[in-house]
């Protein structure tokens, strides 16, 4: 078995932010530094104490900058829940070298407008502005708050100045309180917008208007199901602010002089590149907030072949971690083909007779291991994959393992390793999850347990069909699979 650079089987040879808050003015210089470092937020913050057409014109700046980048986050939520259409292409990575690439933004954008038109772009709009413009206002309520209570304060013109890292850290404090206390109040609707956008997977329409998906939401989840995703969501934010603003504050504090007539603009701009810096530390917290927040609602994008039901987003974040996915959809160009564990394989070439033929001949260039048709014992069924395609899963006799030599391909193959016939049929290695539908039928999915190694999904799946053939005695099968269409809900069991 190979951990490949290649999609799921049957796909084809594949080679494996926001304006800153503004700071209350009229203070000396130390506030200033301040303000520089102050941390970016996805809110679009309103100056406190500002006017109410103030206030109007920021959230209508902001409503416009969310319908512009609708289709961005929507393409970036469906690679994210790991969906993907389009087989890979051969291109150049940066360094010249040829790579197998998934689609980038616009290919699958072009995908998305093919199947639901160009208004397809734009699903999940209304619920993201209405969190959008929500998130604008308590954001600057509570900074507005925060002023006001200051400024009450008895002695508060009397005031000596403050240093500018306690500035700083005062600021900060204030501006974590105000945009977790948005996040928490608009989560729901963040919630709404993923689902919206991941019904696209399955065709679904369960979450397609907002009162009726609140009405969905608290019928089968209860108030619990609009705060899926919460907590990694807020951990990111929280750290991503203090990251950006103590890293600003170091670099505007003693990387910069203050003889230097542009300081002012070298701090705007460290500004940003602290912020981007940040958002890429903390990118995983996004990731798995967003499969929390669609993890087993019903709908296909948040379940097998998918993504499994997770326990919580500690057991999300253990499992991407362990298959190398912590920064999916963190890029939306150059994406190389993740890694999964699967048998050699890949696309029916024109030149190839049958699914024999591409069997041979795709071990031949991703393992360096040369069968001919003597070798093959036969063709198991055919299985769909995540895509909708077909799969011929083909057994073949390679021999004594310590007489094999193989040469993986360093462009599809990562790691290769070996599973024994013993190993496979002890029931300790032996997993499975359990799945039932919303009328009360169940399916289960096989899953073969192996140190860091462990296998499921549709390669789980093989390896059961295979067993069922060497071991007829020895192993009982655990794959039940549900009616075609059906949508299914959690019941337990163990992987």
């Amino acid at each position: 078995m190979a951990i490949r650079r290649g999609g799921a089987g049957g796909g084809g040879r594949r080679k494996r932010s926001a304006g800153a808050p503004e700071v209350p003015g009229g203070r000396a210089e130390a506030e200033a530094a301040a303000a520089a470092a102050a941390a970016a937020v996805s809110f679009w913050a309103v100056t406190p104490g500002g006017s109410m057409a103030d206030a109007g014109s920021q959230v209508l700046l902001g409503s416009g900058l969310t319908v512009l980048s609708q289709p961005l986050m929507y393409v970036k939520v469906l690679v994210q829940v790991g969906y993907e259409p389009l087989p890979p292409t051969l291109g150049r990575n940066i360094f010249g070298r040829q790579v197998y690439q998934l689609p980038g933004l616009f290919a699958y954008a072009k995908h998305i407008v093919k199947v639901d038109g160009r208004a397809g772009l734009f699903k999940g709009l209304t619920p993201r502005l209405c969190s959008s413009a929500i998130g604008t206002v308590v954001h600057s309520k509570v900074l507005q708050r925060y002023q006001e209570a200051e400024q009450a304060e008895p002695g508060a013109s009397k005031k000596e100045p403050v240093s500018s890292l306690e500035q700083v850290l005062k600021e900060t404090s204030r501006e974590m309180v105000a945009r977790s206390a948005a996040t928490l109040i608009t989560h729901p609707f963040h919630v709404i917008t993923l689902r919206c956008m991941v019904q696209f997977i399955g065709r679904e329409t369960k979450y397609s208007g907002t009162l009726s998906a609140f009405a969905t939401i608290y019928r089968e989840e209860g108030i619990l199901g609009f705060f899926a995703g919460l907590i990694p969501r807020l951990l990111g934010d929280i750290l991503s602010l203090w990251l950006c603003n103590m890293l600003a504050y170091l670099i505007n504090t003693y990387a910069l002089e203050n003889g230097v007539s542009t300081m002012t603009e070298m701090k705007s701009y460290s500004q940003a590149v602290t912020g981007f810096f940040a958002s890429m530390l903390t990118y995983p917290f996004v990731l798995v907030s967003n499969l929390m927040a669609v993890n087993n609602c019903g709908l296909a994008g948040g379940l097998l072949p998918y993504a499994p039901t997770y326990s919580s987003w500690l057991d999300c974040w253990s499992q991407l971690h362990r298959e190398g996915n912590m920064s999916r959809g963190n890029s939306l160009f150059f994406r190389k083909v993740p890694a999964g564990k699967r048998f050699p394989g890949g696309r029916r070439d024109p030149a190839d007779g049958d699914a024999v033929a591409t069997a041979l001949r795709e071990t031949r260039e991703e393992l360096g291991l040369a069968l001919g048709p003597p070798s093959v014992w036969g063709q198991l069924r055919l299985l769909p994959d995540r895509q909708g395609q077909m799969v011929a899963p083909v057994v073949a006799n390679l021999g004594p393992l310590e007489d094999l030599t193989l040469t993986p391909n360093p462009d599809e193959v990562e790691e290769v390793f070996t599973l024994p016939l013993v190993h496979l049929l002890r029931e300790e290695n032996q997993g499975y999850t359990h799945f039932r539908t919303a009328g009360g039928y169940g399916y289960t999915l096989p899953v073969f347990l192996n140190g860091p190694h462990k296998v499921w999904g549709l390669t789980a799946i093989i390896t059961e069909l295979t067993l069922e053939l060497l071991a007829p005695g020895r192993y009982r099968r655990k794959t039940h699979v549900p009616a075609r269409g059906s949508s299914a809900q959690p019941k337990g069991g163990s992987a």
